[in-house]
């Protein structure tokens, strides 16, 4: 996973890379001044605590006798990573992000901010091709779309209404694909859109905007399944025009968050107008705080879209393919290692996520039964997430062929 960097873990059919912090944030917004992230959810770090060892609390499952030793847990039982059951041992594979674009092209993204030498456009003119042409992020799938569009009665970015439709915001001015792209031309893509796009009034209609890309992100990752989308929503302003509000954003990204597929917000705020007022919608859309850019320019964005990337790495795992022949999926055991040297850990399965609570485990993006269509996803809970992400060399075994053992709380 070469697009991942220094900032992220590997696929956990390897070693993982360095600790990040891809399952929740927490505190105030995190704010990067020239580069350097202060407060809230740093860059790489989040709110998972990232100690790794051995998993406690309620999640996990004695595991005697295994060929790497035993594991505490909490819940009684045990399954043999050997046992005679289990017909295959697969190292999980972990599901890549795809990231979507919404960008607030409003006329207040003309302003130079007090500290700043370019308005808050040229900051993000600068970044955001800057961060599609990386080389650093070669192979991460990525998609552009702004807002506001001008209302039917005219005008919009020359000072009318802004349409309120979200079906408007259903349609990306870049289509997702792979970064840099051929001959770079989604980077270059990227590139022309940006500086080709025109300013203009309309309000801050964040909520339709976002419910549009939420809606576009969902239909793709349906026909891609194999990837996960996240949206990361850009914007200088606090919502307004076409019923929008910071509760009634937060109400969107709360269901984009609970819908199938689940949809993670990201908020990225330029200028001091959003310092802490958009957190609600970040909370709501699974990623915990708003990233803010007040001071630094260009290197200060750059650095919080790095922080996004980063944090974007999932525990969803895609659930193996067996050759001739289809998953139990009543039979499917999931075990993580924590750390190079630490001791296989069987993990006790949950109705979904919010049966998570504080405890470990893991659940399927759909119910079995009746599955219909059947799972395609394992995500860990939370509490497991953060060791395993925290923690380099961590790994997650699918164990397949004994009966699944629930979770004991």
């Amino acid at each position: 996973m070469k697009w991942l960097g220094a900032s992220a873990i590997a696929l956990l059919s390897a070693a993982t890379a360095s600790t990040v912090g891809g399952c929740s944030g927490g505190g105030n917004s995190s704010v990067f001044t020239g580069g350097t992230p202060t407060g809230g959810a740093p860059s790489g770090t989040g709110s998972g605590s990232g100690s790794g060892g051995s998993l406690t609390g309620t999640g996990g499952i004695t595991v005697p006798g295994s060929d790497a030793g035993s594991t505490t847990g909490t819940g009684g039982g045990g399954l043999l990573r050997d046992a005679a059951c289990v017909s295959s041992a697969i190292r999980g594979d972990q599901r890549p992000v795809t990231l979507y674009f919404m960008m607030d092209n409003s006329q207040s993204m003309t302003t130079v901010d007090p500290g700043q030498t370019l308005s808050r456009w040229a900051i993000i003119s600068d970044a955001v091709p800057a961060f599609a042409a990386d080389p650093a992020n070669a192979g991460l799938f990525a998609g552009l779309d702004f807002f506001p569009e001008p209302g039917a009665g005219g005008g919009g970015r020359n000072g009318g209404g802004a349409d309120c439709t979200i079906t408007t915001y259903e349609m990306p001015n870049v289509p997702i694909d792979v970064l840099p792209g051929p001959a770079n031309a989604q980077a270059n893509a990227f590139t022309t859109a940006i500086a080709g796009r025109m300013l203009g009034g309309g309000g801050t209609p964040t909520t339709p905007a976002l419910q549009g890309a939420i809606e576009f992100s969902a239909n793709w990752q349906i026909a891609h399944p194999e990837r996960t989308v996240s949206v990361v929503f850009v914007t200088d302003g606090i919502p307004n025009g076409c019923n929008s509000s910071v509760a009634n954003a937060a109400m969107a990204a709360a269901a984009g968050l609970a819908g199938t597929p689940s949809i993670k917000t990201y908020v990225l705020g330029v200028g001091p107008e959003v310092m802490n007022n958009l957190d609600p919608v970040a909370m709501a859309g699974g990623t915990g705080t708003a990233y803010v850019v007040t001071m630094g320019g260009a290197a200060a964005l750059s650095a919080a879209l790095a922080a996004i990337k980063g944090t974007t790495v999932t525990c969803d795992y895609n659930i193996p393919v067996l050759d001739g022949g289809q998953v139990d999926f009543t039979a499917v055991n999931v075990q993580i290692t924590v750390g190079s040297t630490g001791a296989p850990t069987l993990l006790g399965q949950v109705a979904s996520a919010a049966a998570c609570g504080s405890g470990g485990g893991w659940y399927y993006d759909r119910p079995v039964p009746p599955g219909v269509p059947p799972p395609t996803t394992i995500t860990l809970c939370p509490q497991s997430c953060s060791a395993v992400e925290g923690t380099t060399g961590s790994q997650l075994d699918v164990l397949l062929g004994c009966k699944t053992t629930p979770r004991v709380n």
